[in-house]
C-alpha cells in the first residue's frame, strides 16, 4: 500500500475563466458549429452530460443534444470507432447505453448507480467496461456481456484500453484484469477511478494514490517480457477527482488532472505543468492524443462551461455542463 503525505509542487497563479453566462437548467443548450480551430487538423469529439441532463457531443462533427437522458451525477465515455465514434453512458433508467456511429440503443444491462462506463475500440467495434449492479467489474463486447467476478469499490468506475481493464478493487487497491498480475498492491484514494491507455508493448494506468498524489503504473504484459513498474509523480491531486491518460502520435504519454489547487495540469512527454485554468470542484478532465499530432484536453471549467485546451483549441465551448460531471474526448 502507498503511504505518505500529499505534496504539490510548482503552483502558479490561478486564473478564473470567463463564462458566457450561466444557463438555467430549464433553458435549452445551444451549439452553433464546431470552433474554427478544429479546421486546422485538430479533429476531435467531446461527450458530456449537458445541464439539461442529456447526452451531448460537440467537436469536429457536432451532434449537439442527443435527447437521451443520463443518470444524474454520471459521465459518458467516448471512443473513436470505424465510421466515427461511439459513446457509452449510464442512462436515466440505470441501463448501460451506447450512442454514435455504429449503434444507438439501450443494451439492457443495468449499471451500479452513480458509476460511469469506459469504452475502447476493438477491431471494427468496441469494448465497454462498467460496474455491474452486484458491484463486479463487467465487460460488454461483440462476444457478449461477461462478469469478471472481480469486486469493485463502491462509487468508482473502471478504465479500459486494448482489452486491458484497470479499476479500484473493493479493498481500495488498483487492480487490473491481467491474469498474470491482478492486484498491483497500490492503494488508491477513496472515490477515485483509474484511466488506462495501451501503447506498442505496454499499458499505462494513471490514478490518484491514497496519498493524494498522481501515480502511474506500467504493465508491459507478456509482449514486453512481463515487466511492470510504478511511479510517484510527486504532484498532489484534488480529493475525489481522477486523472486521464493518453498516448500521442509520437508515442509519448500525456496525463491531465485537477491539481490540489483546483487548476488543470498536464504532465508527461510535453510536461506543460500548470495551465492556470480552474476546474469545477469534484470533476475530472479528459485527454486525447490527436491523429494529427499533439493532444487536446476537455474539462468542466469553474464557470460550469465545457472548455477545451491543447494543441488546436484553447477556449470556452459555450455550453453548460451538469454540475459534478466530467467530459470525455477522442480523436477522429
Amino acid at each position: 500500500m502507498l503511504l505518505g503525505t500529499l505534496e504539490f509542487r510548482g503552483r502558479r497563479g490561478r486564473k478564473t475563466m470567463s463564462s458566457l453566462g450561466v444557463i438555467a437548467l430549464a433553458a435549452a443548450l445551444t451549439y452553433a458549429a464546431a470552433p474554427a480551430a478544429l479546421a486546422d487538423g485538430g479533429n476531435y469529439e467531446v461527450a458530456f452530460q449537458g445541464n439539461d441532463g442529456n447526452l451531448w457531443t460537440v467537436g469536429s462533427d457536432p451532434h449537439g443534444d442527443w435527447g437521451l437522458s443520463m443518470m444524474a451525477g454520471t459521465s459518458p465515455s467516448i471512443g473513436g470507432v470505424s465510421g466515427g465514434y461511439e459513446v457509452a453512458f449510464q442512462g436515466a433508467n440505470g441501463d448501460l447505453w451506447v450512442a454514435g456511429s455504429q449503434a444507438t440503443s439501450d443494451t439492457g444491462y443495468q449499471m451500479k448507480a452513480g458509476t460511469s462506463p469506459s469504452i475502447t475500440p476493438s477491431g471494427n467495434g468496441y469494448q465497454i467496461a462498467y460496474q455491474c449492479t452486484n458491484s463486479d467489474l463487467c465487460e460488454l463486447s461483440s462476444g457478449g456481456n461477461s462478469d469478471t467476478r472481480l469486486g469493485m469499490m463502491a462509487g468508482t468506475s473502471p478504465g479500459i484500453s486494448g482489452g486491458y481493464m484497470a479499476f479500484q478493487a473493493n479493498v481500495g487497491v488498483l487492480w487490473t484484469n491481467n491474469s498474470r498480475y491482478g492486484d498491483t498492491n497500490l492503494g488508491m484514494m477513496a472515490g477515485t477511478s483509474p484511466s488506462v491507455i495501451y501503447g506498442a508493448i505496454a499499458w499505462e494506468t494513471a490514478f490518484q494514490a491514497n496519498t493524494g498524489n498522481l501515480w502511474t503504473y506500467t504493465d508491459s504484459g507478456a509482449s514486453g517480457g512481463g515487466n511492470r513498474h510504478s511511479q510517484n509523480w510527486g504532484l498532489g491531486m484534488m480529493g475525489g477527482t481522477s486523472p486521464s491518460i493518453t498516448r500521442t502520435s509520437s508515442g509519448g504519454v500525456e496525463i491531465a488532472f485537477q491539481a490540489s489547487t483546483g487548476d488543470l495540469w498536464t504532465v508527461g512527454q510535453d510536461n506543460n505543468g500548470n495551465s492556470g485554468l480552474g476546474i469545477m470542484a469534484g470533476t475530472s478532465p479528459g485527454i486525447a492524443g490527436l491523429f494529427s499530432g499533439g493532444y487536446e484536453v476537455a474539462f468542466q471549467a469553474d464557470t460550469g462551461d465545457l472548455w477545451t485546451v491543447g494543441t488546436y483549441s484553447n477556449g470556452d465551448m459555450g455550453v453548460q455542463m451538469m454540475p459534478g460531471t466530467s467530459p470525455s474526448i477522442t480523436s477522429e
